[in-house]
């Protein structure tokens, strides 16, 4: 029989609606526009920011309130999101909008973007979380990263989560530490759909999974569950098999039972089955990580060192699974489009072919794909950026934005040869990547593992 791992429900008011949109006075200081950011429920985006330039003074609120988040699951991260409202409507102005045209704009799509009502309880609040991470995605997928359209919608986006996410943190939190009765433990529950978007639950799932994985080897169902909740922070768990051959046998079978999910799955889009393909090749990826961790979970480097040659074999049997269903839904469509095949499919369907290294022709292909449909805005020109670096590397020439390259030294990555490098960062610019030296900045915590 299924098992099912549940916790105690808990009831908490909290209503998910958007807010009703007002032209308010410009601000003349940037303490009176943050002011209005942190302590009122005004919608933020229809505020006339003309006056001001917030710069340095948002930047280190918004780091004060990361430090809080960590103490206090619910205000800090809805502040946040107002403060990140905030800094796109900055970008609003700062691209040319007007006061008058900006709060219009805001005030459609805060009507157009109203989220379903959180209820009260973790399930509830799922519908409207899940909103709120589409509009999110969609988001991401657009090309008119400079527009003031794209900040004003940005803007409305953020100002709608921030109430949602620090609900749902919350409720989830409380039941996770309530310890009976709630959640239902398969591929499908709201707790495994939350675990998957939002990385806030990875430490809190961690007891959770664990405690779940001995059962779970006795039923693929909850196997499955398991696998598609992997983050990096979950990536082995302390119950699992302490020596490499016991570890990679039990790994197998999650992986076997992860592929027949997704082939025999009756999905509602091709999105969510491209999701669940691109959840599926990054919980092998995870494996990737600090080999002091690995030493500590298998007891030697020696078990650790066996343990870490097997990575990439498992990680080429995942990413050609994902190759060839990718190969075999472009078989019917130039390109994956987001209005068309669900919220996130473009950039999932992207990540499976810039992961497809073993089969160098396909990448090429849809790279042309890409570019055929990057001016309608199906693909996001980072991504497109990243492929065509791909590529090239692969062919042995020089990249031109800087996006793939190695580490040299612990903490230390230095990027393939580049196309006039002198112009990288312009062309970094050109397709909405920060500037090669923050990238590199990236990798001092990533280079103590090995490379992909």
């Amino acid at each position: 029989m299924k098992s099912t791992i549940t916790f105690s429900l808990f009831t908490i008011l909290v209503t998910a609606c958007a807010p009703q949109a007002e032209q308010l006075p410009a601000p003349k200081t940037n303490e009176t526009a943050l002011q209005l950011a942190l302590d009122t429920s005004i919608p933020i985006c229809t505020l006339d920011l003309s006056n001001v330039q917030l710069g340095n003074d948002l930047k280190n609120k918004l780091d004060d309130l990361q430090q809080q988040e960590h103490s206090n699951f619910g205000k800090p991260l809805s502040q946040q999101y107002r403060l990140h409202a905030l800094r796109r409507l900055q970008s609003a102005f700062n691209a040319g909008g007007d006061p008058q045209t900006l709060a219009a704009s805001a005030k459609k799509y805060y009507d157009e973007f109203k989220a379903p009502p959180l209820g009260d309880s973790f399930e509830t609040a799922m519908p409207a979380y899940e909103h709120a991470d589409n509009l999110l995605i969609a988001q991401q997928q657009r090309t008119d990263l400079e527009s003031a359209d794209f900040n004003i919608r940005f803007c409305v986006i953020n100002d709608l989560s921030g109430p949602i996410r620090g609900t749902i943190r919350k409720r989830f939190n409380e039941k996770i530490s309530s310890g009976s009765n709630g959640f239902n433990f398969h591929a499908d529950s709201p707790l495994t759909k939350f675990i998957k978007i939002d990385a806030f639950a990875n430490a809190a799932a961690e007891d959770l999974m664990n405690t779940a994985w001995a059962g779970a080897q006795t039923n693929d169902e909850d196997m499955v569950a398991l696998g598609l909740m992997r983050t990096r922070a979950t990536a082995i768990l302390p119950s699992e098999p302490r020596t490499a051959d016991a570890f990679w046998t039990a790994r197998d079978r999650e992986m076997i039972a992860i592929q027949t999910y997704i082939l025999e799955h009756d999905y509602k889009s091709v999105a969510a089955q491209l999701a669940d393909m691109t959840t599926y090749e990054q919980t092998t990826r995870h494996l990737f990580r600090d080999p002091a961790l690995n030493i500590k979970h298998f007891g030697t480097k020696e078990e650790a060192n066996k343990f870490a040659k097997e990575i990439a074999a498992h990680m080429g049997t995942a990413d050609e699974f994902n190759t060839a269903i990718l190969q075999t839904l472009l078989e019917t469509r130039v390109w994956l489009n987001d209005e068309v095949d669900g919220a996130g499919a473009s950039y999932d369907a992207w990540l499976i072919a810039q992961h497809a290294d073993r089969d160098r022709p396909f990448q090429k292909d849809v790279l042309s794909r890409m570019e055929k449909v990057l001016d309608k805005g199906w693909v996001s020109k980072s991504n497109y950026a990243y492929l065509y670096d791909r590529v090239a590397s692969a062919d042995k020439k020089p990249q031109r934005y800087g996006t793939q390259g190695r580490c040299v030294a612990t903490g230390k990555w230095e990027p393939n040869e580049l196309e006039a490098p002198e112009k990288i960062d312009e062309r970094r610019a050109s397709v909405g990547l920060g500037t090669l030296g923050d990238y590199k900045a990236h990798f001092k915590t990533v280079c103590f593992m090995d490379e992909e």
